[in-house]
């Protein structure tokens, strides 16, 4: 049975839109967009309703261009904008009490009174014996809000909202389910990395790493050193310098992100020893890809990742 989705997905300045048919085989790209937003999403945005009304005006826009549906639409947003930890708990903890742990340690990270934010337990797992890890999700309550306002004032029925590190995990996982081990997935974004790392059985972690301390955007950074430091970047997610042990065990390098270009790979590949690809549709997918827009094509799909993710 084929599903059509329409999935936006917002970055810092910039939106990208996809409408998508997925059936059990295959993933069709009937269109997919991208175009800058008037303004900046950021802390002082999201407390600005003219800026609800200006991204609205874009999507509106969009869809009179692209004939795009306003029905069901799916939203992804920026995930360095939520908290998501993994929690370790004792397995003879009643889950009636899961939620004083989760506060206990929230509180040692989120920067706002609790009350502000929208809990969630995404995931709960068998850690080992003994153990149950929970994923934690917490997001601002006024983040959530603004996206569901953007949706009400472009006359759009919003189906889903996530942060996208969920969807692009979960898009790899469907299309790699014999992937073996850890697979470390990064996002080349505006001012940084998002930083992604899964397993064909589970999301395991998150986090966002900028480009340099100054948040400079990846055009105001020198090329030679944005390429020549990767290596280090690598040492630091799978030895942060407070652990004496490797905090992960990464098998594969996958790159997106409407940022990165893909002559950069090679340049990359040759400072590090595990294989690295672009977050492409090939044939060792779980689905067939089908492209009817003209403008894209199946070399450039990990530039539109993010918008495709959230069709699963």
């Amino acid at each position: 049975m084929n599903k059509q989705i329409n999935s936006v997905s917002f970055h810092e300045d910039f939106v990208q839109w996809a409408d998508v048919i997925l059936d059990e085989s295959n993933i069709v790209i009937r269109r997919a967009v991208s175009d800058s937003l008037p303004l900046i999403i950021d802390h002082k945005s999201l407390n600005q309703t003219e800026s609800i009304n200006q991204i609205s005006k874009k999507l509106v826009t969009l869809i009179e261009q692209n004939s795009f549906s306003k029905e069901k639409v799916r939203f992804t947003f920026p995930s360095k904008f939520s908290l998501i930890k993994k929690i370790a708990l004792d397995s003879t903890i009643s889950s009636e009490n899961y939620n004083e742990f989760i506060f206990f340690e929230l509180e040692k990270i989120w920067e706002e009174p609790s009350e502000n934010y929208q809990i969630y337990q995404l995931e709960k797992v068998e850690a080992s014996e003994g153990l149950t890890e929970i994923l934690i999700l917490a997001v601002r309550k006024k983040v959530i809000q603004y996206f569901q306002d953007i949706a009400e004032f472009s006359g759009l029925e919003l189906d889903v909202l996530t942060p996208s590190c969920f969807t692009v995990d979960e898009l790899y996982r469907q299309l790699y389910p014999d992937a073996k081990g850890q697979t470390l997935i990064i996002g080349w974004q505006r001012r940084g990395y998002d930083i992604i790392i899964s397993t064909p059985e589970q999301f395991i972690h998150y986090d966002f790493k900028p480009y340099n301390t100054d948040l400079n955007t990846i055009e105001q950074i020198d090329e030679e050193y944005l390429l020549s430091s990767f290596d280090l970047l690598l040492d630091e997610i799978q030895s942060p310098p407070v652990l004496d042990r490797s905090l992960f065990n990464i098998k594969t390098i996958v790159f997106y992100g409407y940022h990165f270009k893909a002559e950069w790979l090679d340049i990359i590949q040759a400072q590090v020893q595990l294989p690295i690809k672009l977050f492409n549709v090939d044939t060792n997918s779980a689905f067939q890809l089908k492209i009817q827009d003209a403008l894209l094509s199946a070399e450039n799909i990990f530039q539109f990742v993010e918008p495709i993710s959230n069709i699963f």
